[in-house]
């Protein structure tokens, strides 16, 4: 269980921290808002093409040969990028990672599945993931004085050394075998389903875009680095309580009205970023 919710953060690990990771692209790299966009872009494509593949290998592979080659690569592929800060070499190399990121992920998911009570550690992970997230917003003004974007790298590599140590502890096969990939995909067809993976698709559209650029948006209108880093890391953790809400909530109110509200305070919130900003209307 330790390894697999170790997995998911180490997976997450780039698009967690985008904000300081695109901002050192562009102080650093000398890339233009549009550049870093596009290999923001690429990770993300790395990630979904591996991810959509995972399920013709997962069930079938050594979950620890698997984890070692895809921590290893990705690890390589940090190291590589800390040395060649030219931006088409750094462009493939960052689609790399997402390649790795996306398999490992899918690895993580799969592993806490077959616990006992996956529910619970997929709660674990979500938990460890915003912490790392939290505790990297908070330390990327030190790493970026430390090292520009190489030390928003090392932090990566790092991960990637982690996940390897704990490797042994992960099991070396599921519960389930060959044959759990291959059971009925009629589920698949079903409105509420096709729905549902609709929703995910606009969310991460929106969150992407949204999550690359926020760091930027504040450095634009003359916000400082550090009380930027600050509000992203306390918002993050409040991000908790969100969580906590539709927890509580159930479907006791249905869905639509809480997705309804929920959506209409984002455009809000999104249209405090626009004209002359303010940390107040930042934080909000």
């Amino acid at each position: 269980m330790v390894c697999g919710v170790i997995l998911s953060c180490v997976g997450l690990a780039t698009f967690l921290l985008l904000p300081p990771f695109v901002e050192g692209m562009v102080t650093d790299l000398r890339a233009t808002e549009s550049q870093a966009g596009v290999v923001a872009s690429v990770l993300a494509l790395g990630t979904t093409l591996s991810g959509l593949l995972a399920p013709l290998w997962i069930r079938r592979t050594s979950w620890r040969a698997a984890g070692a080659a895809g921590l290893t690569v990705m690890l390589a592929a940090n190291l590589a990028c800390v040395h060649v800060h030219q931006l088409v070499p750094f462009t493939v190399l960052t689609g790399i990672v997402g390649l790795c990121a996306g398999s490992l992920y899918s690895l993580a998911l799969t592993v806490l599945s077959d616990c006992r009570r996956p529910g619970r550690y997929f709660a674990y992970a979500i938990g460890a993931q915003t912490a790392y997230q939290v505790l990297g917003l908070l330390a990327a003004p030190a790493l970026r004085n430390a090292g520009g974007i190489n030390g928003v790298l090392w932090l990566f590599a790092g991960l990637c050394v982690l996940g390897l140590l704990l490797l042994p502890l992960m099991p070396a096969h599921g519960r389930g075998d060959a044959r759990a990939s291959a059971g009925p995909t009629g589920g698949l067809l079903t409105a509420p389903t096709v729905l549902a993976l609709v929703g995910c698709f606009l969310f991460y559209i929106n969150i992407g875009a949204y999550w690359t650029y926020i760091e930027r948006i504040g450095v634009a209108a003359g916000l400082a680095e550090g009380p930027i880093s600050t509000v992203l890391s306390t918002t993050t953790a409040l991000s908790l309580a969100g969580v906590a809400l539709a927890a509580w909530l159930g479907d006791r109110r249905g869905f639509l009205a809480p997705i309804g509200w929920s959506a209409v305070v984002i455009v809000v919130s999104m249209l405090m970023l626009t004209g002359h900003l303010r940390m107040p209307a930042y934080f909000v």
